[in-house]
């Protein structure tokens, strides 16, 4: 939308890579951010590394196109991958018992396993990729 004119700046959850770089403009990072994830307590007992979740039969949900997305297909290769539409949609794959885990940015895993702690948990103590959230712009916006 940002490079179709629709808008002129996107200004939250936009994560700095290389890649969008390409076709965006970034301000100068106004935020940290992580990929974490949040898992079943049940599906994923036991599990604390990401190789735990690195394997054919783990079932993994995450928001189609975001940072989280490619992170865990990078990093878990071997994972199936569900890919949502939205981030509740992704998150309520857990809580159904129908996945093993959430990628997706911090802090939601957290705040996710707090809201419920009888279902989920945080098996991995910190993100496991560090970013920078910045603001988009259109490459050549002459007010950029």
């Amino acid at each position: 939308a940002l490079l179709a004119g629709k808008f002129d700046v996107i200004v939250a959850g936009m994560s700095i890579t290389p890649a969008r770089n390409l076709t965006v403009n970034f301000t100068l990072p106004y935020a940290n951010s992580g990929v974490h994830l949040v898992a079943h307590k049940k599906l994923a007992a036991g599990f604390a590394t990401l190789e735990d979740f690195n394997k054919p039969e783990v079932v993994l949900a995450v928001r189609r196109g975001a940072t989280p997305a490619t992170a865990a297909k990078r990093l878990m290769p071997k994972a199936t991958l569900r890919q949502f539409d939205e981030d509740a949609l992704a998150l309520q794959e857990v809580l159904n018992g129908k996945a093993h885990a959430f990628v997706t940015s911090t802090p939601t895993p957290a705040f996710e396993a707090l809201k419920h702690p009888d279902t989920l948990f945080l098996p991995i103590p910190e993100p496991f990729v560090q970013g920078a959230e910045g603001f988009a712009l259109r490459k050549g916006d002459p007010d950029a």
